[in-house]
């Protein structure tokens, strides 16, 4: 994730999320990006979005300049929603934010080390086209998936596959595609 974070940091301007529930790797993900020499030294912080004040404001620094913020909740298609709920206009959202990543961490059995996956829901076209019409979570989750987007549950069952996580455990940690 490190190295696609870092990747779309270098757009000219526009928000970038990192979605997750608390102590699912945000934080630790975004300042190892941020003290990457290969990250621009312009990117703006601005963490936890959790009024409406700090949405309208973070939008409104976006079209300027590269933001980068979180909020807290389960998958990356949720982002949009959130911030409309916030009072964010659904124009505004879906022009601005360009990327939305959600975080999960897994600790495999009898594993010292935690283990991070990530979706990455790029806004194309179609996405934001969804946006402007109000769609749900799950439509845009989707159209994600259809676009290309690895959900949190599909990176999870790879895990699986090399025998690094529990299916059962991935099934019940990850939202259903």
């Amino acid at each position: 994730m490190h190295r696609e974070l870092l990747r779309v940091l270098d757009a000219p301007d526009g928000l970038i999320l990192v979605a997750g529930y608390t102590g699912q790797g945000k934080t630790t993900v975004i300042e190892g990006v941020l003290a990457d020499p290969g990250c621009r030294s312009d990117v703006a912080f601005v963490g936890d979005i959790r009024s409406v004040e700090q949405a309208l404001r973070t939008v409104a620094l976006a079209r300027a300049g590269v933001i980068l913020g979180v909020l807290r909740i389960g998958q990356a298609a949720g982002v949009f929603g959130r911030l409309i709920d916030m009072g964010a206009a659904a124009r505004d959202v879906a022009d601005i934010v360009r990327v939305a990543f959600a975080t999960r961490l897994f600790r495999p059995p009898r594993a010292a080390r935690f283990m991070l996956l990530h979706e990455d829901l790029r806004v194309t076209d179609a996405i934001r086209a969804l946006i402007l019409a109000g769609a749900d979570v799950d439509t845009i989750h989707r159209q994600a998936i259809a676009e290309g987007m690895r959900s949190l549950r599909k990176a999870g069952l790879v895990e699986v596959d090399m025998g690094r996580l529990p299916r059962d455990y991935v099934i019940e940690m990850t939202p259903d595609d």
